[in-house]
């Protein structure tokens, strides 16, 4: 792939934030700082047509679909790093090059002060605030919030008891913003996904925290397959067609998983009916009759 303002502006941003070019960039940071780059860059009316999708992480670019020759990978022992394998002539006016190197300097002003752990977390949180949908932002804001009071909870409990009130408005706010005429798709199974998580989260006591974080992962794993169909740029069309001809498999393997996980939950809590609060007890009888006899 012969695109020198790509080439260019790749090669000034790993400059920029490993200027010895000894893979000290990850996979990670490179595809969110790229991405970032070209946003900054599109306010400024250059497109280096960037070649990425949205997925589980943020967004993604291959390196395969990256000018030929530019990149190479480098293991090291925290994993994979990205270095320039050859420099390059470009043929670019000064203009063009000083746009994308003044643009390099902003992003790189945001991050170079801190080390290499906190500059990734700084660098996804960023990312994710340009995200294309806000659902993306208050999802992950959502898991990030749960996970840190499982892992938490003997510790808040010494402090009082466990408040879902919080939590659960933060449920409300995820799905309040789910666009359902951009992914209709999987609409339906994100509100029977927020029903089970309420339910898991007024019995987080007593439950086991790994049975709700597999519940937020397994949602957020099929949206994501909807996901890089709908956000993606600059990416070869039989990719997009396999992806799309994937998804009613991806789709309804989700499903599978989610009746195992909804059936695992009210299997844990049931005890007998007086243990149960009446949502609750009414809603693990629907699971069983529907198990047993369908949609009636």
């Amino acid at each position: 792939m012969n695109n020198d303002e790509l080439a260019y502006a790749v090669t000034v941003l790993l400059r920029c934030f490993d200027k010895y070019n000894d893979g000290y960039t990850t996979k990670t940071r490179f595809n969110k700082l790229i991405y970032m780059l070209n946003s900054e860059l599109i306010k400024d009316n250059i497109d280096i047509r960037l070649p990425y999708f949205w997925y589980l992480y943020g967004p993604v670019t291959p390196l395969n679909l990256l000018p030929e020759g530019l990149l190479k990978l480098i293991e090291k022992p925290w994993g994979t790093g990205i270095k320039i394998n050859e420099y390059q002539k470009f043929n670019l006016t000064d203009t063009i090059k000083a746009k994308i190197e003044r643009a390099t300097w902003n992003v790189y002003n945001s991050y170079s002060q801190f080390d290499a752990a906190i500059m990734t977390k700084k660098v996804i949180n960023s990312v994710y605030k340009i995200a294309p949908y806000s659902f993306q932002g208050e999802y992950r804001a959502f898991q990030y919030q749960i996970r840190r009071k499982i892992r938490d909870k003997e510790i808040l409990l010494k402090l009082g008891p466990l408040n879902g009130t919080r939590d659960i408005a933060s449920l409300d706010e995820v799905v309040r913003v789910y666009d359902k005429k951009e992914f209709p798709e999987v609409y339906r199974d994100l509100l029977q996904w927020k029903l089970l998580v309420n339910y898991q989260l007024k019995q987080l006591l007593s439950i086991d925290g790994d049975l709700l974080l597999t519940l937020l992962d397994s949602y957020w794993h099929v949206f994501c397959q909807v996901l890089k169909i709908r956000c993606n740029n600059n990416l070869p069309s039989p990719l997009i067609r396999k992806w799309s001809k994937k998804l009613p498999e991806d789709i309804m393997n989700y499903r599978i998983r989610f009746m195992k996980i909804e059936e695992d939950f009210y299997s844990s809590i049931y005890v007998s009916e007086e243990s149960l609060s009446t949502d609750l007890y009414e809603a693990y009888n629907k699971t069983i009759i529907k198990k047993m006899f369908g949609d009636i």
